[in-house]
C-alpha cells in the first residue's frame, strides 16, 4: 500500500485491490496480483467467517501460496532499488 500512495499516489480499498492496482501499474505481474488478491481475500474469509472454513483447502492453499509470496518480495525489492532516490 506504501507504494501505491508514496509512488503513483492512489489508495487501495484493501489488500485484495492494492494487488491489483500493482499489477495494473506492471509493479508485479497481473498474473501473479490476481492469485495474491484471492489469497487477500481468504485472509478475510479466515477472519470474518472463521466457521465456514475447510481446513484442509486452507493448508492446501497456503502452501501453494508461499511461492506467490516469495516472488512477490522479490519483484517489490527490485522495484525499491530501481526506484530508491
Amino acid at each position: 500500500m506504501h507504494i501505491l500512495s508514496n509512488i503513483f499516489n492512489e489508495r487501495a480499498e484493501g489488500y485484495p485491490d492494492c494487488f491489483n492496482r500493482l499489477g495494473k501499474k506492471g509493479v508485479i505481474p497481473k498474473d501473479l496480483a490476481e492469485r495474491l488478491a484471492l489469497a487477500a481475500r481468504l485472509r478475510n474469509l479466515l477472519i470474518h467467517r472463521y466457521w465456514e472454513i475447510i481446513d484442509e483447502k486452507v493448508y492446501e492453499n497456503a502452501k501453494k501460496g508461499l511461492k506467490d509470496f516469495e516472488e512477490y518480495v522479490s519483484y517489490i525489492r527490485e522495484f525499491i532499488e530501481k526506484h530508491d532516490d
